[in-house]
C-alpha cells in the first residue's frame, strides 16, 4: 500500500505528479457536474455503481407548476416551457401504456396454458349444450323479453368473434413488423442519451434547460418501455399460439347457439302473436254473427280490426324473415371485405388475390335488386304510417259520445234488447273494441319498425357492397385468364384460320366467281336493290361529311344562333 502511494506522488515526464496530473485533468468535468447541479436544483448524490436517470408524472408535475409560477420568464419563454412540460407528460403516458402492457403480457405468457384448458373445457361443454328454447307455456312479452335479450347477446358474441378474428391478422402482420420496430426504437436510445449529455447554449435560461432535460428522460422512458412491450409480443404470440385459435372456436360455437336459439324464440314469438291474432278475430266473427242488429256496425268494426291485426302479424313473419336474410348478407359481405384487406396487406396483390377478388366480386349480391327493393318499401312504408295515424284517431274517440248516438239512432228501434241492456252492450263492444284497436295499433307499429329496419340494413348491404366493389376495381385493373402465346403455338393459330375461311381447302375460292355469276343470273333484282343500297350509303356518306363540317364552322363562331345551346 506503501509503494502505491508513493508511486502515484511522483513526478510524471513534465516534472508534475501522476495524482495532480488527474486532480487537473478533471476539474473541469467537476466544474460542469457543480454547475448543471445549480441549474437543475438539485445535485445528486454520488451512486453506488451505474444508474440511469428518470422523472416522473410528480416531478414533471412539480416542475411545470414552478414554471408558471415563475416570473423571471417572459410570455413567450414561458409558453414554450410549458409546453415541453406537455409533450414530457404524455411521454410518460406512453411509457406507463407500455408498462401497463408488459405486465399485461407477461400475465397471459404465465397463464396461456390455464387458460388454453378452460377454452378447452368451455368447448367440450358448448358442444354438447342444447339450445334454450320456450316451454310454449309464455305469454308475448316474456317471448319478446327473451328474444330481444338472447339478440344482445348474440350482438356481443359476434363482437368477440370480430375482435378475435382481428387480432389473428394483427398478429400476422406483427411477426414481420415487430423486429423491424424493436430495431429502430434501439437506434433511437444512443441519440438521446447524447443529447441528454449535451450541453445547452450558456445563454439558454435555467428554465428551458430544465424542460428540454425533463423531454429527453421521457423520451427515453417512453422508448425504452416501448421496446420492451414489443419484445414481450412475440413470447406472447408463441405462448397462445394454441389458444387463440381455440378461442375463435369457442366464440364460433356460442354465436352459432345463440343464433339458433334467437331463431327458436322469435318463431315461438311470430307463432304466438298470429295465433293470438286469429283467435280475436274468430272471436270478433262470432261477436258479430250473434250480435244483436243495433249492435252489428260495433261487432263488424271489431271483426275488421282484428282481421287487420292478424293479416299484419304475418306480413311482421314475411318481414322479420327478409330482415334476417339481408343481415346475413351484410355480415358475409363485411366477413369478406375484411379478410380480403387482410390478404392484400399480408401477401400483396398477387396473381392468386387478384383472382380472388375478382371470383368475389363477380359472386357478390346485386345492388339493383335491393335498390328496387327500398324503392318499393317506400310506398308500403308510407302506407303503414297512414294506417297508424287512422288507428291513432280512431282510439281518440269519445267512447260515451258514441254510446250516446247509438242509443238516440235509428237502428236502436230494431233491437230486442231494453235501453239499459242495449248501453250495457255497446259499452261492452267498446271496450272490446279498444282491445281489438290496441292490437291493431301494435301489430301496425311493429311492422313500420320491421320495415324500416330492413330499409336500414339493405341500405348498409347497399353501402358495403359498393365500397367492396370499389375496393377491388380499384387494385384489380387486369389479370391474366390465359398462359401467354408462345412462337409454337403459331402454327395452330394458322391452321384455325385456314379452317374459318375455307374449310374445305383453299382451291374452293375457285369457285367463287361461278357461284356470284350464278346468284346475278338468278335473282338479278335483289342483287340490283342491294347495289343500289351500298351506292345511296356511299353517296350519303360524303354528304354525311360534308354537313358535318358546316355544322362544325357555323359552331366556332362566336355570334352564331343557328345552333341553340345544350
Amino acid at each position: 500500500m506503501q509503494r502505491s502511494c508513493s508511486r502515484s506522488m511522483q513526478p510524471g515526464p513534465h516534472g508534475i505528479p501522476v495524482r495532480a496530473r488527474v486532480t487537473l485533468a478533471a476539474a473541469p468535468f467537476l466544474c460542469l457536474i457543480v454547475l448543471s447541479g445549480s441549474v437543475l436544483g438539485q445535485v445528486p448524490s454520488a451512486p453506488a455503481g451505474p444508474s440511469v436517470e428518470t422523472v416522473t408524472v410528480d416531478v414533471i408535475q412539480s416542475r411545470r407548476q414552478q414554471a408558471e409560477q415563475a416570473t423571471d420568464l417572459d410570455e413567450a419563454t414561458k409558453q414554450k416551457v410549458l409546453q415541453t412540460y406537455d409533450q414530457a407528460a404524455a411521454m410518460l403516458d406512453a411509457a406507463v401504456k407500455s408498462a401497463a402492457r408488459v405486465a399485461e403480457l407477461q400475465t397471459t405468457i404465465e397463464s396461456a396454458a390455464a387458460w388454453t384448458q378452460e377454452s378447452s373445457r368451455d368447448l367440450t361443454a358448448i358442444a354438447a349444450q342444447s339450445p334454450e328454447v320456450p316451454g310454449g307455456n309464455e305469454d308475448l312479452q316474456t317471448l319478446k323479453k327473451t328474444r330481444t335479450e338472447k339478440e344482445a347477446a348474440l350482438a356481443k358474441a359476434k363482437e368477440t368473434l370480430a375482435a378475435l378474428e382481428a387480432e389473428a391478422a394483427r398478429r400476422v402482420s406483427g411477426r414481420k413488423e415487430i423486429p423491424g420496430l424493436i430495431a429502430a426504437a434501439q437506434e433511437q436510445l444512443p441519440k438521446l442519451s447524447q443529447d441528454i449529455l449535451a450541453p445547452l447554449s450558456p445563454d439558454t435560461p435555467a428554465a428551458v434547460i430544465l424542460a428540454q432535460r425533463s423531454l429527453l428522460l421521457a423520451q427515453r422512458q417512453a422508448v425504452e418501455q416501448s421496446i420492451a412491450a414489443l419484445q414481450k409480443e412475440l413470447p406472447s404470440y408463441d405462448a397462445t399460439a394454441e389458444l387463440l385459435p381455440l378461442q375463435q372456436r369457442l366464440a364460433t360455437a356460442r354465436a352459432g347457439l345463440l343464433e339458433n336459439e334467437v331463431k327458436k324464440w322469435r318463431e315461438a314469438e311470430n307463432r304466438l302473436a298470429v295465433s293470438e291474432a286469429a283467435s280475436q278475430a274468430a272471436q270478433a266473427r262470432q261477436e258479430a254473427i250473434h250480435a244483436d242488429p243495433a249492435l252489428k256496425p260495433f261487432a263488424d268494426e271489431n271483426t275488421a280490426l282484428a282481421e287487420l291485426a292478424k293479416d299484419t302479424a304475418k306480413k311482421i313473419r314475411t318481414g322479420l324473415e327478409g330482415h334476417e336474410k339481408a343481415k346475413a348478407a351484410l355480415e358475409d359481405v363485411k366477413k369478406q371485405f375484411q379478410q380480403t384487406r387482410d390478404r392484400v396487406e399480408t401477401i400483396g396483390l398477387t396473381v392468386v388475390i387478384g383472382l380472388s377478388m375478382r371470383a368475389r366480386r363477380a359472386a357478390l349480391p346485386d345492388v339493383a335488386e335491393y335498390y328496387e327493393s327500398i324503392q318499393a318499401r317506400q310506398i308500403l312504408i308510407r302506407d303503414v304510417q297512414t294506417d297508424l295515424f287512422d288507428l291513432a284517431d280512431k282510439q281518440s274517440e269519445d267512447v260515451k259520445a258514441r254510446i250516446e248516438e247509438s242509443l238516440s239512432g235509428p237502428s236502436s228501434g230494431g233491437t230486442r234488447l231494453s235501453p239499459e241492456e242495449l248501453e250495457a252492450a255497446i259499452g261492452e263492444l267498446l271496450a272490446r273494441r279498444e282491445e281489438y284497436l290496441q292490437a291493431a295499433i301494435t301489430t301496425e307499429d311493429t311492422y313500420f319498425q320491421t320495415l324500416v329496419d330492413l330499409d336500414n340494413t339493405e341500405r348498409q348491404l347497399i353501402d358495403q357492397i359498393e365500397e367492396y366493389t370499389g375496393y377491388i376495381d380499384e387494385r384489380v385493373l387486369w389479370i391474366r385468364s390465359a398462359n401467354p402465346l408462345r412462337f409454337s403455338q403459331l402454327r395452330l393459330a394458322g391452321g384455325v384460320v385456314k379452317s374459318g375461311l375455307c374449310p374445305r381447302g383453299w382451291a374452293a375460292w375457285r369457285d367463287v366467281p361461278e357461284a356470284l355469276y350464278e346468284d346475278i343470273h338468278e335473282s338479278p333484282v335483289l342483287v340490283a336493290l342491294a347495289l343500289a343500297v351500298f351506292a345511296v350509303w356511299l353517296y350519303g356518306q360524303r354528304r354525311l361529311r360534308i354537313w358535318i363540317a358546316g355544322s362544325g364552322q357555323t359552331a366556332s363562331q362566336s355570334a352564331q344562333q343557328r345552333i341553340v345551346p345544350t
